[in-house]
């Protein structure tokens, strides 16, 4: 991976194998495969200790939005959190990228929750479900208006989901990798001016200089360790606040 362009970690390369299956393909198979292992974990002695910790997180977010009596989605709602999570994660490894810093990802996951989320609506509610983005109690003749106001406001929760993830991780990735580079050149160019110029062992203190953007670096890091947590929180709550709208129409 060359370190001259930040937006490199985001190509998608093709790789031949019997079918042209692309590294993010791969990538989220590994992903899967790392949730299930993760799950299989968290089944024995102290880290399933640690799992109720982080499911009564979830349950108790989801419920605080999801008004129902039974926790018949809150599966989904936890594999859908710790997909994100593990997503997010991955790009803060060497020689990796975030997949959910990609929009066709981001956007292929929301797409498919949204009309989840509408076929469940329309699955309790039939024909009812139309008042949705056409409340009853309005002026005929404001009703047009207010459809397509309605409408418009209905399907941008698609993008707000899919936008607000990606924007995030693609920029604190992007922050990442440009700081990364600075420092490289910085200590390549040092090193090299060292001992070509001089053998004076007292100049590798020159070193010790970009004391500033290593811990920049790790305020950098650490901070988009925390934002990957978040933004799978914040996915989650958004999805339960559209599923309960769909659910119990207002």
């Amino acid at each position: 991976m060359s370190l001259i362009d930040p937006l490199e970690q985001f190509n998608i390369y093709l790789c031949p194998f019997m079918f042209y299956h692309s590294n993010l393909i791969l990538q989220q198979t590994i992903h899967v495969g790392i949730i299930f292992f993760i799950f299989e974990l968290f089944k024995h002695g102290y880290y399933k200790t640690q799992f109720l910790i982080i499911f009564n997180f979830i349950k108790n977010a989801v419920n605080g939005v999801l008004k129902l009596n039974k926790n018949i989605y809150l599966p989904f709602f936890v594999i859908i959190f710790f997909f994100i999570l593990v997503s997010n994660l991955s790009g803060m490894v060497p020689v990796s990228y975030t997949s959910t810093s990609m929009l066709t990802v981001t956007l292929f996951i929301s797409s498919i929750f949204f009309l989840a989320t509408n076929y469940l609506g329309i699955y309790k509610h039939s024909y009812k479900f139309i008042t949705i983005v056409v409340p009853i109690n309005v002026p005929i003749l404001i009703k047009p208006f207010l459809f397509l106001i309605e409408t418009i406001s209905y399907l941008s929760r698609v993008f707000s989901l899919a936008i607000r993830l990606f924007a995030n991780m693609l920029s604190g990735h992007i922050l990442v990798k440009i700081i990364v580079k600075s420092l490289w050149d910085f200590f390549y160019t040092t090193l090299t001016k060292t001992f070509k110029v001089s053998s004076d062992i007292y100049n590798l203190a020159d070193c010790l200089v970009p004391v500033a953007p290593w811990t920049m670096l790790m305020s950098v890091t650490t901070l988009e360790t925390v934002i990957a947590f978040l933004q799978a929180y914040v996915f989650i709550v958004l999805s339960a606040t559209y599923l309960n709208d769909a659910i119990h129409l207002h």
